[in-house]
């Protein structure tokens, strides 16, 4: 999984955003890299159990999604889908 930095970024996006020096910039990118993807890892976790369940085709079948919040869940059945339609999608 290709993961990104933001901090780097940030901190790259102009020469006056930050007064840190070289070493505590690196170490503070580092440390947010490694929080991100400890976070993106407990994400797939909880997200495996999910896709688990829907791959019950005794109770599913592919055309069911869930939307998840932090306070409800849904299943719903698909009806109808053109497809992917990427026209309307700038470069």
């Amino acid at each position: 999984m290709k993961t990104i930095n933001l901090l780097h970024d940030f901190f790259n996006s102009s020469p006056d955003t930050s007064n840190l020096d070289a070493n505590e910039q690196e170490k503070l990118e580092n440390d947010f890299q490694d929080w991100f993807e400890e976070e993106m890892k407990d994400f797939e976790f909880a997200s495996r159990f999910l896709m688990y369940h829907l791959g019950n085709h005794k109770l599913y079948h592919p055309h069911f999604t869930a939307i998840v919040s932090c306070s409800n869940s849904e299943v719903l059945q698909g009806y109808k889908s053109t497809g992917y339609i990427g026209d309307y999608i700038p470069d």
